[in-house]
């Protein structure tokens, strides 16, 4: 059958060829005849490019009529070079409906219409209808009543038909294979599916996707099927192995699934399986493998990943789109709850199963997932009172950099109520501690919130590293902001004003050593841009402890380089994968393309401003119970932060419960800070009214701290506020009040 359609396919195209020729020496005839060329110009008119052209006068003399010659010209007259030529066919090609175009772009092949798109000097016009003729056969290869009259045909007792079937079964690509599949696991189609498997296997690579992600089923008779599918398969399945030696676990009865996963292995491999223990060493291993460096199928330009999932509901495969490094999650999530399924109380590694399963359990919510059936599982076999199991879960997930498992992890180490999971050993900080300076500022919550529910009774080894984690949440204004490293005295100006038309707010430093301190202070930094040349620290150190920096490490950096110094930094950026070295951005455009080249930094999920000042809110009240003494931690590691919270009150947005948490710190700062938001006219009055509230409470509680110059101050605002609103009067007012009433109480 093959043969037969190749010779065909010779004879059209000899044919088409000798036509060609033919028309070209007639054309030629006609010259020799005086008989007016059809690229010929009028007298005064320059010719027009084909004018000289046999072949090109030859496609224009035949006078195509019916939609196949119309189409045929058109790209003949690309593939000569002459495009333009054809422009007067074009609108009668776009007209036509789909189904019609559909029809025209599978008889001329899409390896036709896709050279076409590389002719030069084709139009706009001719490329949109290239692109439309290609749509219309992709729209038509997938119609989901074509794909299924075609698994019917599958069954005919006449082989060309199958053969027919078959071939627009491959043209519809993963949505074809995902059908034959699906039809697979029908119960009620079991003289069909020998056709069917025969089909997925000739589909070869096509099927691999939806294969695999078929292989999630449960059904022992399905996968029975897939296995024998991915056998036949042989090396185009090899790198998939796993997840066939991973269908095995499913089995309980040790029978006939294990049997068919054991000999797809050795078709794919050519080795023997590992069993027992071997086999689930085997599997942990390849999903810490596939979380580092997995293959992931179907990569589309933007760096997205299809894969494909079983539904057992509809009983078919179903494709969702994901991040790389989420997709190489969500595999090794597959195979790690392959592992969990063996004999899990034997699990002696727990935690990074349990890691595993958590991560991928949650990229793919509200979906219950394989992984979350297996972390269930698992709990049943080793109930959490084993809380090494939660805290190894912990440990492991910042490991392998698994944000998500790990802030679930955190949850559930709070939910024990446990306070010996704070205590880890002498000169050893627990997983939670450690959680505190991770760079992901959402695990930092995690962590923090699970400490103060666990309401420690005593110290704990690393208790300092809470109350910096807390302010610089505090630190936030709710703006995205964006840092620049220039020595040049107008250079980062230059970058900052930029950056500004991408709705930045910008600040500039002269060296490393100022970016650095500013980026730690402040909760809102979502890029630094670094020029190559900068001193003190120089470019490289600064990279090193930017990223070192449990504030600044999961900041993108673009660094900036000349022609002199961009190969250095091309190979600083190589070295660090939050890195992206640029050329000086030439305007505002320039730059946004570069900026749109950063990665995303290690949070799975950026905080906007709302997440940000929300975490600020609650960052402000566990400082609050800090300084009440709701925690034992020592109370001159709460004091060292106070400045981010004083600093907060004076921000664009200021958060209300920050006088609260100055009014416990009880140092002149702070007493001084709620003083000037008090007497500050241009801010909100009910803040001004609270910053009294806040001021009434400190005063009580440790006196007056104000110096005798600012309590003069408060009366000279208030005398020079005769003209001022009467609110504003009242408010000045209050301030002298608790003042006075703290003197008479202490004389």
């Amino acid at each position: 059958m093959t043969v037969r359609f190749a010779v065909q396919a010779r004879r059209c195209s000899v044919g088409r060829c000798l036509l060609m020729t033919v028309l070209a020496c007639l054309a030629a005839s006609a010259a020799d005849g005086q008989t007016p060329d059809v690229g010929a110009a009028p007298a005064g008119q320059a010719a027009e490019p084909w004018a000289d052209e046999p072949a090109a006068n030859a496609v224009l003399a035949s006078d195509p009529d019916s939609p196949e010659q119309l189409l045929d010209a058109v790209l003949t007259l690309g593939e000569l070079g002459y495009p333009q030529a054809a422009e007067q066919w074009l609108d009668r090609l776009a007209k036509l409906p789909g189904d019609e175009q559909a029809r025209l772009a599978r008889r001329i092949g899409s390896d036709r219409l896709l050279r076409q798109l590389r002719v030069d000097g084709l139009s706009e016009k001719g490329l949109g209808l290239v692109r439309d003729l290609l749509a219309a056969a992709h729209a038509a290869a997938q119609d989901p009543t074509r794909i299924a009259d075609r698994i019917e045909r599958l069954g005919s007792t006449d082989a060309f038909v199958r053969h027919a079937a078959l071939v627009d079964l491959m043209e519809a690509g993963s949505d074809g294979a995902a059908a034959c599949i699906a039809a697979l696991a029908d119960a009620d189609r079991t003289s069909l599916h020998p056709y069917l498997e025969q089909a997925v296997v000739a589909m070869g690579p096509v099927a691999l996707d939806p294969l695999l992600g078929a292989l999630e089923a449960d059904d022992a008779g399905f996968l029975s099927r897939l296995l024998s599918v991915c056998g036949r398969l042989g090396r185009h399945f090899e790198p998939w192995a796993p997840f066939v030696l991973a269908a095995g676990t499913k089995d309980p009865s040790r029978g006939g699934i294990l049997r068919e996963s054991a000999q797809a292995f050795v078709q794919m491999t050519g080795r023997r399986p590992p069993t027992g223990d071997a086999a689930r060493h085997a599997l942990m291993q390849a999903s810490e493998q596939w979380l580092a460096a997995g293959a992931v199928p179907a990569v589309d330009h933007q760096g997205q990943a299809t894969l494909w999932h079983w539904d057992a509901i509809t009983g078919k495969c179903t494709a969702r789109r994901y991040g790389t490094a989420d997709a190489r999650r969500v595999l090794g999530g597959r195979l790690a709850a392959a592992a969990a399924r063996m004999t899990p109380r034997g699990i002696s590694r727990v935690g990074p199963v349990l890691a595993v399963l958590l991560e991928a359990a949650a990229i793919q919510r509200p979906w219950r997932t394989e992984a979350d059936q297996a972390w269930q599982e698992l709990l049943r076999a080793r109930p959490p009172t084993r809380l090494g199991d939660l805290n190894d879960t912990l440990r492991a997930a910042m490991s392998l950099d698994l944000v998500r498992a790990a802030i679930a992890a955190t949850a559930l180490l709070g939910q024990t109520g446990a306070e010996q999971v704070l205590h880890a050993g002498p000169q050893q900080f627990s997983p939670l501690v450690d959680a505190l300076i991770h760079p992901d500022r959402r695990l930092r919550q995690g962590a923090a919130e699970a400490i103060f529910q666990l309401q420690p009774s005593r110290p704990f080894a690393g208790s300092s590293r809470l109350a910096p984690a807390l302010a610089y949440c505090v630190a936030t204004t709710g703006r995205r902001q964006a840092l620049v490293a220039d020595s040049r005295p107008a250079g980062g100006t230059q970058i900052a004003e930029l950056l500004q038309t991408l709705d930045y707010d910008t600040d500039t430093a002269p060296t490393g050593h100022a970016l650095m301190a500013r980026a730690r202070g402040s909760a809102d930094v979502q890029l630094i841009i670094v020029r190559a040349d900068v001193q003190h620290p120089p470019a490289r150190e600064l990279i090193y402890r930017l990223r070192r920096d449990w504030r600044t490490g999961s900041i993108p950096i673009l660094l900036i380089g000349s022609t002199t110094t961009f190969v250095a930094a091309q190979r600083l950026a190589d070295a660090d994968p939050l890195t992206v070295a640029a050329a000086e951005p030439t305007d505002a455009d320039d730059l946004k393309k570069i900026v749109q080249r950063l990665p995303g930094g290690t949070e799975t999920v950026a905080l906007d401003g709302d997440q940000r000042r929300q975490q600020a809110a609650w960052a402000l009240t566990r400082l609050q119970q800090l300084l009440a003494g709701g925690l034992p931690v020592d109370p001159p590691g709460v004091l060292q932060e106070i400045d981010q919270v004083e600093s907060a009150l004076f921000s664009p947005a200021p958060p209300p419960a920050a006088s609260d948490v100055l009014a416990l710190a009880g140092l002149p700062s702070s007493q001084t800070a709620l003083v000037e938001t008090a007497g500050n006219s241009t801010m909100d009055p009910a803040l001004r009214r609270q910053a009294v509230d806040a001021l009434e409470v400190s005063v009580r509680k440790f006196g007056i701290l104000l110096t005798s110059d600012q309590i003069l101050q408060q009366y000279d605002r208030y005398n020079a506020s005769a003209s001022s609103p009467l609110s504003h009067q009242q408010i000045l007012a209050s301030i002298l009040d608790v003042l006075e009433s703290a003197h008479r109480a202490n004389p």
